[in-house]
């Protein structure tokens, strides 16, 4: 009979070649570069509103509506950070580096430092 240790070597190499294989390796990063365009999308329809509209509740919606399209660039740079958005590094450093930097106004590189690489 086997030692349990080695039992349980054997079940996790399974357990990483099943998920290697499977569908969680993948990146879709089509999908993902979709739901960045409609965040920004997003961003832009709150900033023209913010900018066009006098009527105060009409304001204070397009106002919300920046900022949920804000918090969505913000996640998926998040995300490009850990280099999950593609199986490009320079697309994922190029991504962080235009939602920190560009468009929230933070240092991408101080963010990449103190999040990932410490």
């Amino acid at each position: 009979m086997r030692a349990a240790s080695s039992m349980l070597d054997e079940g996790y190499l399974q357990l990483a070649a099943r998920l290697k294989n499977g569908k969680w390796s993948r990146r879709p990063t089509g999908r993902l570069l979709f739901e960045l365009a409609v965040h920004l999308t997003t961003m832009g329809a709150g900033g023209y509103g913010m900018i066009v509209l006098s009527f105060w509740p009409a304001v204070a919606a397009s106002y919300l509506l920046f900022i949920c399209g804000a918090i969505g660039v913000a996640t998926h740079t998040h995300s490009s950070s850990h280099h999950t958005t593609s199986k490009s590094a320079w697309l994922d450093k190029a991504l962080t580096y235009f939602g920190y930097t560009v468009i929230h106004g933070l240092s991408g590189g101080y963010w990449y430092h103190k999040h990932v690489v410490v």
